[in-house]
């Protein structure tokens, strides 16, 4: 796109500096000469040139910046969960922005080692209507079901499978690694007014946001987050 928009300028150049050695040859007369009429349309030229390329780069600027802004962390949803007694299983009501076939769960609440499984995604309007009319809520769009039975009520956070790199040892899942630098990444939560929020961090200074969800809470919570933690205001 680039290449494109300079060939245009470049052509846009020349048919302007004719024009202008036109204007000036047929302006000028007496004893100028046609060596001072070139200098000067050169330097009018010149100075067209460079206003243009300025105002070309900085456009150019501006769009990398907005596309690097909006591209640069993944953004899940979340999840509560129903235990199915008969069956020994569990249900996972799922709040995901979007189409997800495979999902990331992400438990921060049992332990300070986060629990990460990944399972199915289905979109089964039973399933999605049995989840809202549990949580009295419409905001369930996905389901999953998961074949071991969950002692308590589980909520967290979910994301695309096809977005997430993990950590791994000992063939187990020990943490998320979204930059692949072999480290795991720095999970945070904190709490704002009627919601939650996860920002998956590069490390704990908090210099480069990996990846972000947030989950309504139906209460009055104690603000924790600091600005930094709203993607919006960082």
């Amino acid at each position: 796109m680039t290449n494109r928009i300079c060939h245009k300028l470049e052509d846009k150049m020349k048919l302007k500096y004719v024009v202008i050695k036109l204007m000036l040859l047929s302006l000028i007369t007496g004893c100028t000469q046609l060596e001072e009429v070139d200098q000067e349309a050169d330097l009018l030229l010149e100075e067209k040139v460079n206003e243009e390329t300025a105002v070309l780069l900085e456009n150019l600027n501006k769009e990398t910046i907005v596309l690097k802004d909006s591209e640069s962390y993944t953004i899940g949803g979340s999840f509560n969960t129903i235990g199915i007694e008969e069956d020994d299983k569990t249900l996972a009501c799922i709040n995901y922005p979007g189409h997800i076939k495979k999902g990331v769960f992400i438990d921060l609440d049992t332990s300070e080692v986060p629990i990460i499984k990944v399972q199915n995604i289905e979109v089964n309007p039973d399933q999605i209507n049995l989840c809202n009319e549990y949580f009295n809520s419409q905001e369930y769009t996905h389901t999953a079901i998961f074949s071991e039975a969950f002692q308590y009520t589980t909520n967290g956070y979910i994301f695309d499978k096809n977005d997430i790199k993990f950590l791994i040892e000992n063939g187990k899942i020990i943490g998320l690694d979204l930059n692949a630098d072999n480290n795991s990444d720095y999970l945070n939560t904190c709490s704002g007014i009627e919601s939650e929020h996860l920002s998956v961090w590069e490390d704990e200074l908090k210099k480069a946001r990996l990846a972000y969800a947030s989950r309504h809470i139906d209460a009055d919570l104690l603000e924790t987050c600091d600005n930094i933690d709203y993607p919006e205001n960082h």
